[in-house]
């Protein structure tokens, strides 16, 4: 199967006829416009799974990212916590 341009006979004509205004031009166009909808198709599943496991791998990190932050802030929270726990048991027993 051929794609493009309608191939040119000797007389300069499209198509299989001398009339240059036959079908062909038209089933060509056809022809074209179907395979680049598949094409099109084709890649943009493609771009749209690329797309999804970028999308995927950078939620991964990100939410990773995030639950360190949150357990580092709690830990400093628990930290200070127990700072002041022991000044404060130490003054009510000394």
């Amino acid at each position: 199967m051929r794609l493009g341009f309608p191939r040119l006979d000797a007389s300069g004509a499209a198509g299989r006829g001398g009339d240059s205004r036959s079908a062909a031009p038209s089933a060509t166009l056809c022809v074209m416009s179907q395979s680049s909808s598949e094409s099109s198709a084709g890649r943009s599943l493609g771009r749209t799974v690329v797309a999804a496991l970028i999308l995927i791998v950078a939620v991964w990190l990100l939410l990773g990212f995030v639950i360190h932050i949150v357990s580092f802030l709690f830990s400093i929270v628990v930290v200070v916590l127990l700072v002041f726990g022991i000044i404060w048991a130490l003054r009510v027993l000394l």
